[in-house]
């Protein structure tokens, strides 16, 4: 069944069970629930519920919203500089890493310079260097 649609699926059915145990079959194949998980993405650092955040199928999910998602910001969160760090299969392994500024794009409004994160990638909130 993997990487085919329904259709085709039942057309390959259909004659294989009109062969033997039917004269006349009707096939009826519907998805009851696709996998609706991509994947999680891990916030860790200054936010109030660290860990796993989901990345559902046909969602763009970006570094801004996984932090949302993960109860916003904690008390001493260094919110300019915010890393995502990926793993990069292509280059053998070796890891990216972006800086966002979370100011600019939260409190800002500036969207567009949010990043769009991968499952597997780690979006690192950091405390902020002097906390009053």
């Amino acid at each position: 069944a993997k990487d085919k649609t329904c259709k085709q699926l039942v057309d390959e059915l259909k004659p294989l069970l009109e062969q033997e145990y039917y004269y006349r079959a009707t096939v009826i194949l519907a998805l009851d629930q696709a996998s609706k998980d991509l994947g999680f993405v891990y916030v860790i650092g200054q936010v109030k519920n660290q860990g796993p955040v989901r990345i559902t199928a046909g969602e763009t999910l970006t570094a801004g919203k996984a932090i949302l998602q993960a109860g916003g910001f904690g008390d001493f969160a260094n919110k300019k500089s915010v890393k995502v760090v990926r793993a990069n299969p292509a280059a053998g392994g070796e890891k990216q890493s972006f800086e966002l500024n979370m100011q600019d794009i939260l409190e800002r409004g500036m969207l567009e310079r949010d990043l769009e994160v991968h499952p597997d990638d780690f979006v690192i909130v950091p405390a902020r260097a002097v906390n009053f």
